[in-house]
């Protein structure tokens, strides 16, 4: 839970590095956040998957809430990989991103700073 906060705390961040294990527990996080808010909308069936008959309230509010610290701690997490944040841009490309997210981190500083502790 701490690397959740840690990374939705630097929301704005897209400098320095986030290790493979900030960014996989806040993207566990973000996923089961992502599935109460679809079940709740639905569960209040408030939620439709097009949008003429709109979108759920607690989906939408999800998504937005949590757009940018996911755009920062992926940018983070390419960073510690030393590759520039404009890899962020793969994610239609989906495997290729999660494979991008699951390398593992530079040992040695790197132009985007020194690494990270392993725990968050």
């Amino acid at each position: 839970m701490r690397c959740f906060f840690k990374a939705v705390a630097a929301y704005a961040d897209f400098e320095g590095r986030a290790t493979r294990r900030e960014f996989w527990l806040f993207f566990l996080i973000w996923a089961i956040l992502g599935g109460i808010a679809v079940w709740v909308d639905l569960r209040l069936g408030i939620y439709a998957i097009n949008f003429r008959n709109g979108i759920g309230i607690f989906s939408i509010t999800w998504l937005v809430a949590l757009m940018l610290p996911w755009l920062a701690v992926s940018v983070r997490r390419l960073h510690d990989t030393g590759r520039s944040g404009w890899w962020v841009l793969s994610f239609p490309l989906l495997p290729l991103y999660l494979y991008l997210m699951a390398l593992p981190g530079e040992e040695a500083p790197n132009r985007f700073g020194r690494p990270e502790p392993p725990w968050c």
